[in-house]
C-alpha cells in the first residue's frame, strides 16, 4: 500500500437495507480499515449488490451521511492552517483506543460536518465549537456513561456544557486566537443544549441532534436500556428545529429507532 492509498470497504446494499440492519457491523469495518497500519485513517467506501439505480443512489446517499467524516468539507473559515492546528488539538485530547472515547471523536467530527451541511458558511467559531462541544465527557465518561444516573437530566446536560466551555478555553489558549474568538466559542459549547434566539446556537443545536440520529443512535440504544433510550430520543427531537426534523427521513435508521423516534413524534403531536 503506497503511502497515499485509502483502504476500501464494501458495504452490500441488500444486508444495508435489510430490515434488521446492524450499522454498528458497518462501524466495525470502517474502524478496522481506519486502524489498518498504511491507511493514516484515509479509507473509501464501495458499495456493492444489485444494479438498480435508485435503491444504488439511496444507499450511497445514506452511506456517505453516516461516514462524512472519512472524507471531511471545509470552507474559507476552515481552510486554513489555524483550524488545521485546531483539528489537531481536537485530536491529541482523544484516546481513540477507548470504545466510548471513539464513540465521542467520531460523533465530534460528524457534528461539523453536519454543520457545514447546514450552513455552508459556518464560522470557525461555530466549526470549532461543533468539535469541542461534547470535550468534557473526556474527563467525566471516558470509560463508561453516567447519565442515565442523573436524578434530573437537562440539569445534567447543562452542567456538563458549561465544564466543557471552560475545558475548551484551556485548550485553545495557546492557539494564534483571539480572546474574542475563544470567548465566543466558549459561549456556544456552554449552551449548545439550550438553543435560544442565537442562530449559531440553534444550527450547532440541530447538528448535534443530527449527528445522534445518523450516527451515534445504534450504539445508544445498545448501550442503555429501552427507557432511558426513549427518553434520549424524545429530547433530542424536541430540541430540534422544523428544518433540522426535515433531514430524518434522509438517515437510515435502525428499527428499534425508528420506532422510538416514532413514539417520540406522536407525544410530541
Amino acid at each position: 500500500m503506497s503511502a497515499h492509498e485509502a483502504c476500501e470497504v464494501e458495504i452490500d446494499e441488500r444486508e444495508w437495507l435489510a430490515e434488521d440492519v446492524d450499522l454498528l457491523c458497518f462501524d466495525r469495518s470502517i474502524h478496522a480499515a481506519e486502524d489498518t497500519e498504511g491507511c493514516a485513517g484515509r479509507v473509501s467506501i464501495r458499495v456493492v449488490g444489485s444494479h438498480h439505480s435508485e435503491r444504488r443512489n439511496l444507499v450511497e446517499s445514506q452511506v456517505a451521511m453516516r461516514y462524512q467524516r472519512l472524507t471531511p468539507r471545509r470552507n474559507e473559515h476552515s481552510n486554513n492552517a489555524l483550524f488545521s492546528a485546531i483539528i489537531g488539538c481536537h485530536r491529541e485530547l482523544h484516546t481513540l483506543s477507548k470504545p466510548l472515547v471513539r464513540a465521542d471523536y467520531d460523533h465530534a467530527v460528524d457534528v461539523w460536518q453536519w454543520l457545514l451541511r447546514l450552513a455552508p458558511a459556518a464560522s470557525l467559531e461555530l466549526q470549532t465549537a461543533g468539535l469541542f462541544h461534547d470535550v468534557e465527557r473526556l474527563e467525566s465518561e471516558p470509560d463508561r456513561r453516567i447519565e442515565q444516573s442523573a436524578p434530573d437530566y437537562l440539569s445534567f446536560k447543562t452542567a456538563h456544557a458549561r465544564r466543557g466551555a471552560a475545558i475548551v478555553g484551556r485548550v485553545l489558549a495557546p492557539l494564534a486566537m483571539s480572546a474574542e474568538s475563544i470567548a465566543r466559542i466558549q459561549g456556544l459549547v456552554s449552551s449548545h443544549e439550550q438553543p435560544r434566539l442565537d442562530a449559531e446556537l440553534a444550527l450547532l443545536n440541530d447538528a448535534d441532534a443530527l449527528s445522534f440520529f445518523a450516527l451515534n443512535s445504534p450504539g445508544f440504544i445498545r448501550y442503555f436500556d429501552a427507557e432511558h433510550s426513549a427518553k434520549k430520543i424524545a429530547y433530542t427531537l424536541s430540541r430540534m428545529s422544523p428544518s433540522a426534523r426535515d433531514w430524518l427521513p434522509t438517515i437510515r435508521l435502525e428499527r428499534r429507532v425508528s420506532e422510538l423516534l416514532e413514539r417520540a413524534r406522536r407525544q410530541l403531536a
